[in-house]
């Protein structure tokens, strides 16, 4: 049996250690020991060995602890006393001590007695901290006198842990994409240990450099910089810093997402398509779309949709701003800007919408002559002969493309191209009559506008039909044909006269289909002469005269009735010559005696019967009168009332001349009826 125990005498411990065979031999040796004691005084104040440290320590594995310890003594500490620390008990293994003999056996090199007994200091620290270094530590004091010791009611119990503390990332902020940054990892742990293994973990190469940071106290930490430019790729990345303690084959790590800040980037989706700015968003007319205006920024940014000056509404999903164009019409047509801001920067983006449409309202316009009005019934009054150039224009997106017909002949289509949608007619000649058709047509309909030609002229006879008078016994009939447009107005002239309807005498028809009119005159008479008779014809543009027949006489018939009118009438003008001749002559002479100066009225009635009388018809009687000597040689109208004469004439063709007198042929003098 081996038996330990320490006594203190004056002062002094004194280290007992007995091999005792059995008990017996231990009671013995404790009588005698206690009967020592009694002739002895004890001198130990144990208020005055006391430690100041922490009695309970817990530290993670891997890591290192440092123990500061502060312990007294009753005398003081002596130049030569040193300190020592024992796992569990003063029995049991030392792990660290001041006394050079006193190697520890088993942990070399990690636990270090890093104070100085002889300033009263006890501190201890252990490197990479393994979990057998668990348990308790007593501190034992000694010099060398012989004095000792053992702090029994001062033990600390030391707790190892699984490694749970991370490495601290610093520094932890928004980092700038684009910009260069350091950033620095730091070990778990403050000690002189060893140097733990730092390394990085990240999507993009940086450099990792080891450094370590030395404390007043002597302890050291261990860290590592990285350097990198971020990119805005990089924003919510995970950066990882692992920390591998090789002796103790513990690890830890420690892992953060990068806040990278940037600038906004604007994207404008349409139909699930980035939108390029130069290419335009197509939209049907009373379709709906959404243009979407996607930003990438951080921090968040304000997005506003704008059309000019005029803020569009949106909805807003995260950094998206939604704007829907209902029902499309070509108000809609222009550009849209997305404009989004942050705090770095402000950026727009715009697009352009274009609403397409089938044609409408296509208009006809003339570009020849300039003076050529469309009136409210689309209809362009032209001359014959004139130039005539129409041009059509659509409203249309895509542009129309324009074809023109004539809609009442069976002609082929006159295509024109979209730059010069124009129809011309160098000399228009009334063919050119009727309803021209510009049909206007895209992919997304069509739509037509009509416009009618009238080609106008003036009054013409009309190819293939003549105008012409039938004449018969007491009867005319006149046939006018002409063509114009616009229709003509038709006037019979008759000897002078003109007429536009019928009479007594007179029957007169006019009939029009399309541009030809037809006027039919027909005349009764009784007398001996044929008038002379014109179609005269005119519009606005032109007047045509057409000479149907001319005045003349009609032949001698051998009837009993003629000769007998013809005789009276022979005999009535006899009769009326000689009474003119006699008044004639009577006034000569009158006249003679009044005035010697005045020359001699004579006549030749070897010429004529008679020369510039007039005759009247009176109330049935027959009168002459002397006609004014300024009175027109060729005057020689008789004027006649008499309801049973119609006309007069003479016809001295049959009469022999007289012997020397050169024979010409007759004259025929006729004499105008004019009622009175």
């Amino acid at each position: 049996m081996k038996w330990t125990t320490e006594l203190f005498y004056r002062n002094r411990s004194i280290h007992i250690e007995m091999q005792l065979p059995d008990q017996d031999h231990f009671l013995l040796l404790l009588f005698i020991i206690s009967s020592l004691l009694r002739n002895t005084t004890c001198q130990v104040d144990l208020s005055k060995y006391t430690v100041l440290v922490q009695r309970e320590i817990s530290v993670q594995r891997g890591l290192c602890v440092y123990i500061p310890c502060r312990f007294t003594v009753q005398l003081g500490p002596t130049p030569a006393a040193y300190g020592t620390w024992y796992k569990g008990s003063s029995s049991g293994d030392v792990v660290s001590s001041q006394n050079p003999s006193m190697k520890p056996p088993k942990n070399p090199g990690r636990i270090f007695f890093t104070g100085d007994a002889t300033k009263l200091d006890c501190s201890m620290s252990i490197n990479d901290v393994q979990p057998s270094d668990g348990g308790t530590y007593l501190f034992r004091f000694e010099d060398v006198e012989g004095g000792s010791f053992n702090y029994e009611n001062y033990k600390i119990t030391l707790t190892v842990t699984e490694l749970t503390e991370k490495p601290v990332i610093t520094p932890v902020m928004a980092l700038l994409a684009g910009k260069e940054v350091t950033m620095t990892c730091e070990s778990p742990g403050r000690c002189t240990g060893s140097a733990p293994l730092i390394t990085w973990n990240r999507g993009v190469l940086g450099t990792s450099v080891p450094y370590q940071t030395i404390h007043p106290d002597g302890n050291k930490t261990y860290y590592s910089n990285i350097t990198f430019t971020p990119s805005k790729q990089d924003h919510q990345s995970s950066l990882t810093c692992i920390v591998n303690f090789q002796s103790s084959s513990a690890s830890t790590r420690n892992q953060i997402l990068l806040n990278v800040e940037y600038p906004p980037n604007v994207s404008i989706i349409f139909k699930d398509n980035i939108q390029n700015e130069n290419t335009p968003i197509i939209v049907k007319e009373g379709d709906s779309e959404s243009i979407r205006c996607m930003v990438e920024s951080n921090p968040k940014s304000t997005i506003i949709w704008t059309k000019g000056d005029k803020t569009l509404p949106g909805r807003l999903i995260e950094q998206t701003l939604i704007y829907n164009v209902q029902n499309a019409n070509p108000n809609d047509t222009g550009i849209y800007r997305c404009s989004a801001t942050n705090s770095h920067s402000s950026i727009t983006r715009s697009v352009i919408i274009t609403v397409h449409y089938a044609p409408r309202n296509p208009q006809i316009h003339c570009l020849q002559p300039k003076d050529c009005p469309i009136d409210g019934n689309k209809t362009i009054y032209i001359k014959e002969g004139s130039s005539l150039s129409l041009q059509c224009a659509a409203e249309s997106l895509p542009p129309a493309t324009l074809q023109w017909t004539k809609s009442n002949k069976n002609q082929p289509k006159v295509n024109t191209n979209q730059n010069q949608p124009e129809i011309s007619f160098s000399k228009i000649v009334p063919s050119d009559n009727g309803s021209y058709i510009c049909q206007a047509s895209n992919s997304l309909g069509n739509s037509s506008a009509t416009v009618t030609i009238k080609v106008t002229f003036g009054p013409r006879s009309v190819l293939g039909k003549n105008s012409t008078c039938k004449e018969a016994v007491h009867h005319i009939e006149c046939y006018c044909i002409i063509e114009s447009f616009p229709e003509a107005n038709i006037h019979w002239k008759i000897d002078e006269k003109s007429y536009n309807t019928s009479d007594k005498h007179i029957h007169i028809s006019t009939s029009r289909i399309e541009a030809e009119t037809n006027s039919t005159l027909s005349l009764s008479f009784n007398q001996k002469d044929v008038p002379s008779i014109e179609c005269i014809s005119f519009n606005q543009y032109e007047k045509f005269e057409l000479r149907l027949l001319s005045k003349k006489s009609l032949p001698e018939t051998s009837s009993l009735g003629m000769i007998a009118a013809v005789s009276v009438v022979i005999a009535v003008s006899v009769i009326l010559g000689i009474a003119f001749i006699i008044l004639q002559y009577s006034r000569r002479r009158k006249l003679k005696q009044e005035s010697k100066d005045e020359k001699d009225l004579t006549s030749n009635s070897q010429d004529a019967i008679y020369s510039n009388a007039s005759v009247f018809c009176n109330n049935g009687e027959i009168s002459q009168e002397i006609p004014n000597k300024n009175m027109a040689d060729d005057d020689r109208t008789v004027y006649m009332n008499c309801e049973e004469v119609q006309y007069a004439s003479i016809n001295f063709a049959m009469m022999k001349p007289k012997p020397g007198t050169e024979v010409t042929e007759p004259e025929t003098e006729y004499a105008v009826i004019k009622p009175r």
